[in-house]
């Protein structure tokens, strides 16, 4: 949990900062396992019976869902009148896009086919995330992202995974979770600064 906020940065035409905001974390809604496990149910979910949303490559998570909509007295019995969504997320071991998709009343051609999100939000879902995911310009933004990435709530196994795929450098105490973290997540990171990590035990 953040404190929330809408302007991030102030710049001048010059590139002067003249105001940076840092997020404020309160503190952590899930624990540590329970989000790890929600992740792999979500996985499971997506392999198990939503073909359409898989993509060659990398693993993700979701969920999709279809709703009658509304009417006078009860729900509609019109097979046209749904709403059909996916909500879902990528790579699934560690997450960096979520992407949201709603169709309201799905326009059906072809054969017929029901109205299901696993049809028709989850090929569009797919379709997002592999743009974005295969995007070499937006891949050479992200390598070149310069912000200390956040550690919290990791075991330390994955901390130091995390810290491999940055390349960044860590300093490990105490074991277990990760609590702590100096230079908090969204700090500038400079080169060969190192990242210091507290540990304890459960969360």
């Amino acid at each position: 949990m953040v404190v929330p906020y809408v302007v991030k940065s102030i710049e001048t035409p010059d590139g002067t900062i003249k105001m940076l905001r840092q997020p404020k974390i309160i503190k952590r809604v899930l624990k540590y396992e329970t989000a790890k496990k929600m992740r792999r149910i979500l996985r499971r979910s997506l392999e198990e019976s939503t073909p359409r949303a898989l993509i060659q490559g990398i693993n993700v998570s979701g969920k999709t869902g279809t709703a009658q909509k509304p009417t006078k007295g009860g729900y509609s019995k019109i097979e046209s009148k749904h709403i059909v969504s996916m909500i879902g997320f990528a790579p699934s071991e560690d997450p960096m896009l979520v992407s949201v998709i709603t169709i309201d009343e799905p326009k059906r051609q072809g054969p017929s086919l029901g109205p299901w999100g696993g049809i028709w939000a989850a090929p569009i879902f797919k379709e997002t995330i592999e743009k974005i995911l295969t995007n070499v310009e937006g891949v050479e933004k992200l390598a070149m992202s310069n912000e200390v990435p956040s550690f919290i709530g990791r075991g330390k196994r994955e901390a130091i995974m995390i810290a491999n795929n940055k390349n960044v450098k860590i300093k490990i105490y105490g074991s277990g979770f990760v609590q702590k973290q100096n230079p908090l997540p969204g700090k500038e990171y400079k080169f060969n600064e190192e990242i210091v990590l507290f540990l304890e035990p459960g969360f």
